[in-house]
């Protein structure tokens, strides 16, 4: 038997109309419950319009408004020696060298290789930093 999900507010980050407390999310207006995650998974992260739950093993994205999951292919879940950040348009999450960065508007997800690199959200994007170069990554993934 899977114990009870603990009522831990998700964390938020520019999100001004939703909430969520265990696995249920709330419009912050009526103080009604909107939805709750499948599998009584608990929201950890609000990021705009986007609740992320973290299954242990891969993230899933929902659409605030309506539940509606975002993420078609899976996600790796961050792990302690992770990063995830937000640039404004996309989660960014690094894990074993390797950047995934994921569209909180419609879930497309992409990867790149990090090799030793730093990445750092900027306005329109994130720059992607090593000892031999900087890049910089548009909002279009490009």
């Amino acid at each position: 038997e899977r114990p009870a999900t603990p009522l831990v507010a998700a964390q938020l980050i520019d999100s001004e109309t939703y909430y969520a407390v265990g696995s249920e999310v709330f419009d912050v207006g009526s103080g009604e419950a909107v939805w709750r995650a499948p599998d009584d998974q608990a929201v950890s992260l609000i990021v705009a319009d986007t609740a992320v739950v973290d299954d242990g093993s891969a993230l899933h994205l929902y659409s605030l408004p309506d539940g509606r999951q975002l993420t078609a292919e899976e996600v790796p879940a961050p792990d302690e020696d992770s990063a995830t950040l937000f640039d404004g348009q996309r989660l960014l999450i690094t894990k074993a060298d390797e950047l995934t960065a994921v569209s909180t508007t419609d879930g497309t997800t992409w990867t790149l290789p990090l090799q030793g690199g730093k990445v750092v959200p900027v306005s329109g994007g994130f720059l992607l930093t090593s000892e031999s170069e900087t890049r910089y990554y548009a909002g279009d993934g490009g």
